[in-house]
């Protein structure tokens, strides 16, 4: 039995959302343009516990972990529906894995969840770099999505 909450450390977590921020939200932006995911942003129902962004979300400038926490709680249902279906299934398995990693109690029923959610992705990923390529982001996504 181990506690993620012992060897997960902040600087961990810090890391999985700043990896988020930096990567799955870029890739998010250039999949379904800036403008695009800022409208639905501005127009979600703001709720108490998490940041409201009536401004959108893509000119954000030194933005605090709570903050990107908070942008991973929306954005796979605000990218739905606009992006690609196979961009939608991998950035929400990468969502999966960083959620089922910090659980407090991890068994073989959620190390195998966790393992799914590897593979979707990796079935997957090649979309990312078909995005990359229409952006010019293309050496950031291949040593991503390859290691």
């Amino acid at each position: 039995y181990a506690d993620p909450s012992v060897f997960l450390t902040p600087e961990s977590l810090h890391h999985w959302h700043k990896e988020f921020w930096d990567h799955d939200l870029y890739w998010c932006l250039a999949a379904i343009g800036a403008l695009e995911l800022d409208f639905r942003f501005s127009i979600l129902q703001p709720v108490i516990g998490y940041r409201h962004f009536s401004g959108g979300i893509s000119t954000l400038k030194q933005v605090t972990g709570r903050v990107h926490h908070d942008v991973q709680h929306y954005i796979v249902g605000l990218i739905a529906g606009a992006a690609p279906c196979c961009f939608v299934i991998t950035i929400c398995a990468l969502m999966d894995v960083q959620y089922m990693a910090q659980s407090p109690s991890p068994n073989d029923n959620l190390l195998t969840s966790i393992n799914q959610s590897l593979s979707i992705f990796h079935q997957n990923k090649d979309v990312i770099n078909d995005i990359g390529h229409a952006d010019g982001c293309e050496e950031t996504n291949r040593q991503l999505v390859h290691t």
